[in-house]
């Protein structure tokens, strides 16, 4: 996970304030912003002064289209919503934590069988928001591989679709199939290796600590 000061560095802001972020972009700043609301909101509103500085700078009128796409980024930010995504049949406030006891049906209300077909493009891995409070993000998560990583400051938790995978933590294996539940442990690194040639479909719930 990139720190605040890496994440604002990249640039990815001004896209999402654009419109010109992916599924997955939208995810990493849905999950920033769980972490940072105040300081994210911050740089939407100063890249969005910078966006009108150069726009007059330019003898050009911002807008409106630019203008209506800051304020709903804002919203987002500040509702725990995806605006310009197809809304789901329930709230993303009901989406149930992952458990030891959750099963793929309890989560069906929040995607669709045509979610689980890969965009155009795949390139590995796929996130698709299902729903953003404060208290957690919860999306929808295709790979056919994933980096491994540690997490400090944010509690990780799936609960297989489809496929296999198998998560490498501090050397010894785990194998999850479908239905099973995956509680990443804080302060351990892990490694998720998925069978060549298959792609590993989740549940991924992310909870700031």
């Amino acid at each position: 996970m990139k720190n605040l000061e890496d994440f604002i560095a990249s640039g990815i802001l001004e896209l999402y304030v654009l419109g010109e972020t992916s599924d997955e972009e939208d995810a990493e700043v849905l999950i920033m912003s769980s972490k940072f609301p105040a300081e994210i909101a911050h740089e939407i509103l100063e890249i969005s002064t910078a966006l009108e500085y150069l726009a007059l700078e330019n003898a050009v009128e911002p807008s409106a289209k630019l203008k209506e796409s800051v304020f709903s980024k804002l919203r987002e930010i500040e509702h725990g919503k995806t605006a310009d995504r197809k809304a789901p049949v329930r709230p993303a406030s009901e989406i149930p934590r992952l458990t030891y006891f959750s099963k793929i049906e309890d989560y069906t209300d929040w995607f669709s069988p045509a979610d689980l077909i890969m965009p155009e493009g795949f390139e590995g891995r796929h996130l698709k928001v299902l729903g953003h409070t404060a208290e957690m993000t919860t999306m929808l998560i295709c790979a056919t591989a994933i980096e491994g990583e540690v997490h400090h400051d944010i509690y990780e938790k799936l609960l297989v679709i489809e496929g296999t995978c198998n998560i490498i933590i501090e050397s010894k294996v785990h194998s999850f199939f479908k239905g099973d539940y995956i509680n990443i442990p804080l302060h351990k690194w892990h490694d998720v290796i998925i069978p060549e040639g298959t792609i590993c479909k989740a549940i991924l719930q992310r909870i700031p600590v």
